[in-house]
């Protein structure tokens, strides 16, 4: 999988610059920021965590350096670097030809900035840049030349690059991770973002399954039937589900911490889940998540 191995951030609450290399080229996974209480750890990652999302209006003033508040004039911004594997330069590349583009040269790497400019504390405007090498021939010619923007071709490949390649990151801004009490299957007028990002989590478990599952068919739709090849297939599915996801959780942290997480100290403890068609009363339930 590609990896972010450098993050460099300016203007930032309290940080005026600062640059946190994740030694490119090293087997480390785990990265530990030490530092004195209200010495800006989590500050950094907040930063980190800015770099996927955007400002909420109502705290864009928020993260203006405090010293610089009274009048800001300068750019808050978050640059990722990217260091891309063999797997997804061949997707890119893949996606390059329907294009009419042939990448000849693997990328490698490229740099992603996102920034906010200010303007007498006033927020002005956003911008996104992206510095990345594509070198390759278009359509049938046998000429190679690296494409720059803003050309249809490199638009095309790095706005696939965004949108399908860039690693995600997960932010929780304190040690426990809390599930909902339930998680609705079917969207609402007044879904909260919590609902949103655990139905995309159970999207994505039902993904890892490989049998072309979705939650509108395969739970949503059993769940509300009566019949019982149904129900059997529901809970087929949701006994899928948990594997999955043992197993997932299970080989990450075993391959992070090099130690048996099923041992004494680190005992599993089963947890369920509630799986709800959006009524007040529940229509099924089931864990699908240990640990």
């Amino acid at each position: 999988m590609s990896q972010y191995t450098r993050f460099e951030v300016t203007n930032f609450k309290g940080i005026k610059h600062i640059v946190i290399d994740l030694l490119p080229g090293k087997t480390n996974k785990v990265f530990t920021l030490v530092g004195l209480n209200e010495s800006g750890k989590t500050t950094v990652l907040e930063a980190i965590d800015l770099f996927q999302k955007d400002i909420p209006v109502e705290t864009r003033h928020a993260v203006i350096p405090k010293s610089k508040k009274t009048n800001f004039n300068d750019k808050i911004s978050v640059a990722a670097t990217v260091d891309l594997d063999a797997e997804d330069e061949k997707r890119i590349a893949n996606f390059a030809k329907t294009k009419g583009f042939t990448i000849t040269q693997p990328i490698g790497k490229f740099t992603n900035t996102k920034s906010y400019l200010f303007k007498n504390s006033r927020f002005e405007k956003p911008a996104n840049t992206v510095s990345i090498k594509i070198i390759g021939s278009k359509g049938k010619s046998k000429a190679v030349k690296q494409i720059l923007s803003p050309s249809d071709e490199w638009n095309s490949i790095v706005n696939f690059i965004l949108e399908n390649i860039l690693p995600p990151i997960v932010y929780y801004p304190n040690f426990l991770f809390n599930f909902p009490q339930k998680i609705y299957l079917n969207e609402v007028a007044d879904d909260k973002e919590e609902q949103k990002f655990y139905r995309q989590v159970i999207q994505d478990i039902l993904d890892s399954i490989g049998d072309d599952l979705n939650i509108e068919d395969h739970l949503l739709n059993r769940l509300s039937s009566t019949g019982t090849e149904d129900r059997e297939s529901l809970e087929a599915v949701i006994n899928k589900m948990g594997v999955i996801v043992t197993q997932k959780i299970f080989r990450t942290w075993d391959n992070i911490f090099r130690s048996n997480i099923k041992s004494k100290t680190a005992k599993a403890k089963q947890r369920e889940i509630k799986i709800t068609t959006g009524k007040d009363t529940d229509t099924a339930q089931r864990y699908f998540l240990e640990g």
